[in-house]
């Protein structure tokens, strides 16, 4: 449902409570990352994070490298415009791990985000 995240977040919510009852945890991360994206195109960076902040241990405990990419990605830009401090640390992760999971252009994205971030001057590579 891009473009219609009004929509999304019904249909997602929808859904959210069918994945938890079956213990499809694949399926749960996958909607709460969904949930947390939507957020984001909203302007709503904090409801964003608490999203991906629940999906990205999951994608860890399933050993899903791709979805904990897109996850993190998601949290990084999220952190992002709210200025927060961690901010240039979690986008240095996100860069390196959607590379790493051969997402080139949303690395390059990433990377882009990263070296606009003002207290990213202050992290050593």
């Amino acid at each position: 449902m891009q473009g219609h995240p009004a929509d999304a977040i019904a249909l997602h919510n929808q859904t959210l409570p069918i994945y938890r009852d079956i213990g499809h945890r694949l399926g749960e991360a996958n909607t709460l990352r969904a949930l947390g994206d939507a957020a984001r195109m909203q302007g709503r960076p904090a409801n964003a994070i608490a999203l991906h902040n629940q999906t990205l241990p999951i994608y860890r405990d399933i050993g899903h490298r791709l979805g904990e990419a897109v996850a993190l990605a998601g949290h990084a830009t999220a952190l992002a415009a709210t200025g927060s401090p961690s901010a240039p640390l979690v986008l240095e992760e996100a860069v390196r791990r959607t590379a790493e999971a051969g997402l080139e252009e949303q690395s390059k994205a990433l990377q882009r985000l990263l070296d606009a971030t003002p207290a990213s001057e202050q992290i050593e590579t």
